[in-house]
């Protein structure tokens, strides 16, 4: 095989192309809060007002964790806007990128807690409360796997 000055050249512009990936990282506009919208609820389909419903948030891998908080209208509802953040990602190391999780947690006096920290996040949902001993939300629950 013969090696040209044109081969080696392609060689170098690939690696440097590939090692400056590597090291520099890439801005991006991430959701860090989906828009949402969650209602609330009782076992006879009434819409529960006041309730606490919480909208937690996990990075994986790192250890950011967040939460917002709202009480449901007279429907019921509780809506959260979209929130973005700039963030710089590496996406050719390990642990260069960030996923997101998010969970709900719904309290109120007189009703079960309703956790949904292992379902499949929905991000528009109803949610039916049985009625018994609340307990509250945990401030910020230990993992949202």
């Amino acid at each position: 095989m013969t090696v040209t000055l044109a081969n080696t050249m392609a060689r170098g512009i690939t690696s440097g192309a590939v090692l400056m990936l590597v090291g520099c990282g890439l801005p991006l506009h991430e959701t860090v809060q989906p828009e949402a919208s969650l209602t609330v609820r009782s076992e006879t389909g009434t819409p529960i007002q006041g309730a606490q419903v919480r909208l937690n948030m996990h990075a994986i891998p790192s250890t950011k964790r967040g939460v917002a908080v709202v009480l449901t209208d007279t429907d019921g509802r509780a809506s959260f806007p979209e929130v973005k953040e700039w963030h710089t990602r590496y996406p050719l190391m390990m642990h260069g990128m960030v996923e997101y999780r998010w969970a709900w947690c719904v309290s109120k006096a007189g009703y079960q807690d309703h956790d949904e920290r292992w379902s499949e996040f929905k991000p528009y949902a109803v949610v039916t409360m049985k009625e018994g001993k609340s307990s509250g939300c945990a401030d910020m629950p230990q993992d949202l796997k």
